[in-house]
């Protein structure tokens, strides 16, 4: 399970497309293929307000490679949002 905070500017539907197509991507590819018993695909808007709005993805995998895989999902999000300019909000949390 992922939320992820995105900007107002960004097309939502445009998002889900590159979430899902990521997800897809990491269950045909590389180290994780067959890890996956249903891929990582967004879910839906879980938040909404003035600075943006949070997705959820999520999907299942095996318990002994879950935190690997969130991690491998999080940094392939990173790269292609960078790539195409998507705005992630940063959130601040004091604890």
């Amino acid at each position: 399970l992922l939320d992820i905070k995105i900007s107002n500017k960004e097309n939502a539907d445009y998002i889900f497309d590159v979430l899902n197509r990521l997800g897809k991507q990491m269950t045909e590819e590389g180290i994780f293929e067959g890890s996956f018993l249903k891929p990582i695909t967004a879910r839906g808007i879980e938040e909404l307000n003035g600075e943006g709005f949070t997705v959820r993805a999520a999907g299942e995998t095996s318990l002994q490679n879950q935190d690997e895989i969130l991690r491998a999902y999080r940094r392939l999000i990173k790269k292609e949002f960078d790539k195409l300019g998507v705005e992630i909000k940063l959130v601040l949390e004091i604890h």
